[in-house]
């Protein structure tokens, strides 16, 4: 039996909520399936929007990022979300770790070159020490901070919704150190 998948698209946003919320944890602690967790957030807040209208949610079961966010931009013509093409762009290939390695490279001339993951909190350059060239995977979460918060913005979706119903826990690590989320009545 195929397994059941999601038909109604007010369930999408719960979820990308919560592995949200995960991805934002798992980060602190630096693991690597923060990426593949923020990844699936990114997806899910997508397809909540692109779904609404959809007559058939099917042509919607991917989890190409930069398919769904090239949807996204044209479903929102006069919203500033090209600037988020290059994170789009990472966080996708995070994907393929959740089968536990990195995507294999295409070009022979790059074969057997090492990998890198850069976590960094805050945006600056991937800064990685080494003489030979590295497939870097990288992860920034103000930049996927950022993300977020223009994908919520641009599907017109309360902010503050997402914390309805959620632990104290989860509210701290959706906030923490979260320029784009802080917690509720906290400056930035």
């Amino acid at each position: 039996m195929p397994s059941r998948r999601i038909e109604e698209p007010r369930q999408y946003l719960p979820l990308a909520r919560d592995y949200y919320v995960a991805g934002r944890f798992l980060f602190w602690q630096h693991q690597v399936v923060s990426g593949n967790l923020l990844h699936h957030a990114i997806e899910l807040f997508l397809k909540h929007d692109l779904v609404q209208d959809a007559s058939d949610v099917s042509e919607h079961r991917h989890h190409e990022l930069n398919v769904l966010w090239e949807e996204f931009k044209v479903a929102h013509p006069g919203d500033p979300l090209a600037q988020w093409d290059r994170v789009v762009a990472d966080l996708n290939q995070w994907e393929e770790l959740r089968y536990g390695g990195f995507t294999p490279s295409t070009d022979d001339e790059r074969r057997g070159r090492s990998r890198a993951m850069v976590f960094h909190p805050h945006h600056e350059p991937a800064d990685v020490e080494s003489d030979e060239e590295h497939d870097v995977y990288v992860l920034c979460l103000d930049d996927v901070d950022q993300l977020v918060a223009a994908i919520v913005a641009s599907a017109s979706v309360n902010p503050d919704f997402l914390l309805v119903g959620v632990t104290e826990d989860a509210r701290h690590w959706y906030s923490h150190q979260n320029g784009a989320f802080p917690a509720p009545g906290s400056a930035i």
